[in-house]
C-alpha cells in the first residue's frame, strides 16, 4: 500500500452555455434562475470525510464564468482532481469544461459521473477526453476513488468506474447506492449561498434538498436511470436537521426535489410536526403527486411552512394518463388542486404535450383543465423520450425515431442534433407553438397578474419575476 498524498480536488459546475433546449421553449428555460448543485455539493461532504482532501467547488453559472474565464478560475486552484456532473442536455458544456481543465492543468486526472455518464459512460469518455467515469450513485464510488489515487494503487480494485487501461476500456462494475440515512448533509459552505435565487420564490437565498432517492412509480417518460425504482427514505429526524442547517446558513426558502415527498405519508406528517415544533425562519416548497395528498395532509403541511406544491398532472385527457401510466384521475387533481385554493398552498402544475397518439384536440382538454384548476404557476413540457424510457422503446419499435438515436447524440454531441418527439399527430414546430400560446394566455390574465402583485414581499422579488415575464410575454 502506497503513501497517501493529500488530494486537492476541484468539483466544477459546467457554465450552461451550450444546454440543449429539450422539453420547453428556449424563451422559458433562459429564466429558471440558480440552484446550488447539490449532486457535486453531496460528493464534496461525503470525501471531506472519508477522502485525504482539499475541496474546492466552482459553480461557474451563479459566478457567471464563461469558457475565457474559466481557465484561469481553473488555475488558481492547482488541482490533482477535477469532478464534473453531466446530463445530457449539458454534455456540450461538459466537453468544454474539460477543454478549459486540460489546458489550465494539464496533470490533472479528470473524473465525470452523473445521469448522461450512467447511461453512457463509454461514449462519455470518449468524446469528452476524460479519464475516468464514475457510474451511478457518486458518493461513495468518489470517495473511493480519490483515497485510492492518493495511494496510487489499481482502480480496478474501485466498484463503479470506467477507465481506459492497457489499449482497452476497463470496467468495473457497479456499486449498490449508499445508505442515505447515513450521508452527511451537503457541503452548501463551498458555494456563495445567498446568490442563489428562483423567479418564483418569495424569499432569498434558496436552495435545494433530497429527502429520498428512487421512485416506485411506473410512468413511461421518467428517467431516472441512476436513483432506481426502490424509493429510499430519510429520517424525518435528519430532514428537520438540515432545515436547521440551512436555516444557520440564512437560507430562507427550500425547494424539496424529491420526485414524491408525500409517498411515505407518516414521515410527511412526523416531518410536518418536527418542523412546525422547530418554528424556523424559512418556508418550503415539494414535488408530489395528486393522489398521494388529501386535505388533513395538505393542511398539516400548511401549517409547518410549506407554501407551495408542485403537482406533476401532465395532461387532461384521461386517455393520456393513461398512456402515461400515471395512476390518477382528473377528479383527483381537481380535488388536491381545489384544497390547494382553500388552504392557501401556492400550486405549481405540471404538463406535457406531445403523448403517444395525442391530438390537439386532447390538448384542449388539457388547456380546460388548466382553467378549471387554476394553478398558481404553470410549465408546459414537450415530451421528448429519454433514453431507457418506455415511451423511448415503444417510439422506436413503430419507427418513429431511430433505435440508437440517443446513442448517435452520445457518440457525437452536437448543438444541432434532432432530438426525438414523439410527432404522430403534431409536429415538434406546432408542439413548441402552442406550449408558448398556452404561456402567455396563462401568464397575461389580469388575474394572474393581480395575484402575483398580491403575493409580492419586497422589491427584489417583483425584479425576479417581472424580468421572467417581460421575457415571455414580448417574445416573437
Amino acid at each position: 500500500m502506497g503513501k497517501a498524498k493529500l488530494m486537492k480536488v476541484l468539483l466544477i459546475n459546467p457554465p450552461g452555455l451550450n444546454e440543449i433546449i429539450v422539453t420547453s421553449p428556449a424563451q422559458i428555460e433562459t429564466e429558471r434562475g440558480h440552484y446550488p448543485p447539490l449532486g457535486l455539493l453531496y460528493l464534496a461532504s461525503y470525501a471531506q470525510l472519508y477522502a485525504n482532501c482539499e475541496i474546492v467547488v466552482i459553480d461557474a453559472p451563479v459566478l457567471n464564468l464563461d469558457y475565457n474565464s474559466l481557465p484561469e478560475a481553473i488555475a488558481k486552484h492547482a488541482p490533482d482532481v477535477v469532478g464534473l456532473p453531466s446530463m445530457t442536455f449539458t454534455i456540450l458544456d461538459v466537453i468544454e469544461t474539460v477543454r478549459c481543465v486540460r489546458a489550465a492543468a494539464p496533470m490533472a486526472t479528470i473524473v465525470i459521473g452523473g445521469t448522461h455518464a450512467t447511461l453512457f459512460p463509454v461514449e462519455t469518455l470518449t468524446v469528452t477526453g476524460a479519464d475516468i467515469i464514475v457510474v451511478g450513485e457518486g458518493e461513495e464510488t468518489f470517495s473511493d476513488l480519490l483515497r485510492t489515487l492518493s495511494r496510487k494503487e489499481t482502480l480496478t480494485d474501485c466498484p463503479g468506474l470506467v477507465f481506459r487501461a492497457n489499449g482497452g476500456i476497463v470496467k468495473t462494475g457497479t456499486r449498490p447506492g449508499p445508505d442515505i440515512e447515513k450521508l452527511p448533509f451537503p457541503a452548501r459552505k463551498l458555494c456563495p449561498v445567498a446568490r442563489y435565487s428562483s423567479p418564483i420564490a418569495r424569499r432569498s437565498p434558496v436552495t435545494t434538498m433530497f429527502t429520498s432517492r428512487g421512485c416506485p412509480c411506473r410512468c413511461t417518460y421518467c428517467d431516472r436511470p441512476a436513483l432506481g425504482k426502490n424509493a429510499r427514505f430519510v429520517s424525518a429526524t435528519r430532514v428537520v436537521q438540515e432545515f436547521r442547517e440551512c436555516s444557520d446558513l440564512g437560507i430562507r426558502e427550500i425547494f424539496i426535489y424529491d420526485d414524491t415527498f408525500t409517498l411515505n405519508r407518516k414521515r410527511a406528517f412526523d416531518i410536518c410536526r418536527m418542523l412546525q415544533d422547530e418554528s424556523l425562519p424559512i418556508t418550503w416548497d415539494v414535488r408530489t403527486r395528486v393522489d398521494t395528498v388529501d386535505r388533513h395532509l395538505l393542511l398539516e403541511l400548511k401549517n409547518a411552512g410549506c407554501e407551495r406544491i408542485h403537482f406533476g398532472v401532465e395532461s387532461g385527457s384521461e386517455r393520456v394518463l393513461k398512456v402515461y401510466k400515471k395512476n390518477i384521475s382528473r377528479r383527483q387533481i381537481i380535488d388536491a388542486f381545489s384544497h390547494c385554493h382553500d388552504l392557501g398552498i401556492t400550486t405549481f402544475a405540471y404538463f406535457m404535450i406531445g403523448a403517444p397518439g395525442e391530438t390537439r384536440q386532447e390538448f384542449d382538454g388539457t388547456k380546460q383543465l388548466l382553467r378549471e384548476i387554476n394553478p398558481s404557476y404553470v410549465q408546459i413540457g414537450i415530451l421528448c423520450p429519454f433514453p431507457g424510457t418506455e415511451v423511448f422503446h415503444d417510439g422506436a419499435q413503430r419507427g418513429l425515431f431511430a433505435k440508437d438515436v440517443w446513442a448517435q447524440f452520445a457518440q457525437e454531441p452536437r448543438p444541432d442534433f434532432a432530438l426525438p418527439y414523439w410527432e404522430e399527430n403534431m409536429s415538434r414546430s406546432e408542439m413548441f407553438e402552442l406550449a408558448l400560446e398556452t404561456y402567455r394566455a396563462f401568464y397575461g390574465r389580469p388575474r394572474f397578474l393581480l395575484a402575483e402583485l398580491m403575493r409580492l414581499r419586497s422589491f427584489a422579488e417583483f425584479k425576479r419575476k417581472a424580468k421572467a415575464g417581460i421575457k415571455l410575454l414580448l417574445w416573437n
